[in-house]
């Protein structure tokens, strides 16, 4: 695993009201002050690129060591590591040695329908089950950090009486990727498993899988309820399985706009006496946050409480 992550940070803190009272010194329970910070991070692998075969690692960087915004050290009205490129994972599914089995575990002979036998499958249902890149399910999106980071913070403390202050502030910030990398495939182990969705399937009297109309019209009055006919058998397909999620970290939701995000709001801010760590009660608004994407939780509006600084 070779990185590097260079960044780069400017804060800047100015009293611009000192009050009456303040003669040659400033009193900061009396002071108000405007607070800036402006920061910016990138990460970047060089050298072998380490491949663990999972969602651990994107372009040869660890998924803990990339970027992601929200918190109340980032932009407070966002949940912690909320807000990241996401990207789009397609499932699917490879099978090898294919088999058939009846309901008391026989394994069924794989014969040519006009040679078929009460205990033989057909050769094409073999077929069917052995696939390649198959679908197994619809596509789903995860957050998979960014390599770079852009975040400004504004902020503007005004003391209310002893140690309780209001903070008017605005956030703003990004992350994005620098870098396209190619996608990135996880596969998993060939195991056995039972295919078509665990189900059995029904077999015609030539070894094929049987259709409902041609059930029906094999059915006599002698069938029972709920029988199959006569030379119509259950059997289950089974083989080895292998899963693969690919990664489209090529075209990911990234982008320096596209991932951008702002909060504005205030706290109420209570500095607690000797430890000099702030309790804070946040009230923010997001402008744009992403409220109709059902693979992020972002609230247009929202209530916090927190200890500490946001720098």
């Amino acid at each position: 695993m070779n990185t590097i992550r260079p960044s780069i940070e400017f804060k800047l803190f100015r009293p611009l009201f000192a009050g009456p009272e303040a003669s040659h010194h400033l009193d900061p329970a009396k002071t108000r002050t405007f607070g800036f910070r402006a920061s910016f991070g990138n990460i970047s692998p060089y050298g072998s690129r380490f491949d663990s075969n999972s969602a651990a690692f994107i372009d040869g960087t660890p998924l803990t060591s990339r970027f992601y915004l929200g918190g109340d050290d980032s932009l407070r009205g966002y949940g912690p590591r909320s807000i990241a490129p996401l990207v789009e994972i397609e499932r699917t599914f490879n099978t090898q040695n294919v088999f058939a089995v009846d309901l008391n575990g026989n394994r069924l002979k794989v014969k040519d329908p006009s040679r078929a036998t009460a205990h033989s499958v057909a050769p094409d249902v073999i077929d069917q089950f052995t696939v390649t890149g198959a679908s197994a399910g619809d596509p789903t999106f995860l957050p998979i950090g960014a390599d770079s980071q852009a975040l400004i913070n504004l902020e503007y403390r005004i003391p209310l009486f002893g140690p309780v202050s209001f903070v008017p502030f605005i956030d703003a910030g990004s992350v994005f990727n620098l870098r396209r990398p190619p996608n990135q495939s996880i596969r998993g182990q060939y195991g056995l498993a039972t295919l078509n969705g665990g189900a059995a399937v029904i077999l015609d009297p030539r070894g094929e899988i049987a259709t409902q109309r041609e059930i029906n019209q094999a059915r006599t009055p002698e069938t029972p309820p709920g029988a199959l006919p006569p030379g119509f058998k259950q059997v289950f397909i089974r083989g080895l399985r292998q899963d693969v999620s690919t990664l489209d970290l090529a075209d990911s939701v990234s982008g320096l706009l596209r991932n951008s995000r702002a909060s504005v709001g205030g706290e109420l801010r209570i500095q607690v006496p000797v430890l000099n760590i702030p309790v804070r009660l946040i009230f923010a608004w997001n402008p744009n946050a992403k409220t109709s994407n059902k693979y992020v939780i972002e609230a247009g509006h929202a209530v916090r409480f927190s200890i500490g600084r946001t720098f």
